[in-house]
């Protein structure tokens, strides 16, 4: 544990190589603390199968980046395992006309920055089925997302919502709410 917090500080610090993306921070760096965070959640092993699988919603627009940020988390999957079972990672599209999207099976709902319309739904429904929430967007964040994945003043910062998280099913380590920013 105390190698998994050495990497994760490290990768909360500013690096050069990470301020070429003014408002989002690179896939490869959010695939891996998406999956280190997921490690730090104690009720994880109760809520998934055999399998930790992440869905990335987006928009038609958004469709480039989703996909980057699929195969990233592919990567980081052929090297590790969370909660000593394999990550699996897919995007889903979230249309115009407000289909719902499936979210059945899912440990984790990482929220782009241009689904607007059915985040409320989609919140909704990851509390009911106990699915925690990752977005890179601060407005998402402020709108309920659990975990942000964000940019601030060009350095990688976690955002949590501790209320919103718990209300997903999560009980986040004291070691990653150390390192975030905490929003109670």
């Amino acid at each position: 544990m105390l190698c998994h917090l050495a990497a994760l500080s490290w990768l909360a610090a500013p690096h050069a190589a990470f301020a070429a993306e003014p408002t989002t921070m690179p896939a490869a760096q959010q695939a891996v603390l998406l999956a280190k965070i997921l490690a730090y959640d104690r009720r994880l092993p109760d809520r998934v199968g055999d399998q930790v699988v992440v869905i990335v919603a987006h928009t038609r627009s958004e469709a480039p980046h989703a996909e980057e940020l699929v195969r990233e988390l592919q990567r980081v999957a052929e090297h590790r395992r969370v909660a000593d079972r394999p990550l699996v990672a897919r995007a889903a599209l979230v249309t115009d006309a407000g289909a719902p999207l499936t979210v059945e099976g899912a440990s984790a709902l990482f929220v782009t920055a241009g689904v607007h319309e059915p985040l409320d739904a989609l919140l909704s429904e990851a509390r009911a089925r106990s699915i925690i929430t990752f977005t890179d967007s601060p407005d998402q964040a402020a709108r309920g997302v659990a975990i942000g994945l964000l940019l601030r003043e060009d350095r990688p910062a976690i955002v949590v919502d501790l209320p919103e998280s718990v209300a997903e099913g999560a009980e986040l380590d004291a070691t990653l709410l150390h390192l975030a920013e905490v929003h109670r």
